[in-house]
């Protein structure tokens, strides 16, 4: 099993009223979407001005499995 180092921005948001889920992968504060890529159906990356990735937009939360293996 691989490990990665814990950072402390790195946050969850559940939308309460849609099956959806928001990975912040960097602090809130300041956060800029620039670019947004769909890969697939209910799987959407979102990343700064540096194209640096920032967030994970799930409509499926069963995938939430399935992204965090490919970074780990």
């Amino acid at each position: 099993m691989k490990s990665a180092p814990v950072d402390k921005s790195l946050s969850i948001r559940i939308e309460p009223d849609a099956p959806a889920v928001y990975v912040y992968l960097r602090d809130r504060d300041g956060f800029r979407v620039a670019r947004s890529k769909r890969v697939r159906p209910g799987l959407v990356l979102d990343f700064d001005g540096d194209r640096k990735l920032i967030g994970i937009e799930l409509l499926e939360p069963g995938m939430l499995d399935v992204v965090f293996k490919q970074i780990v």
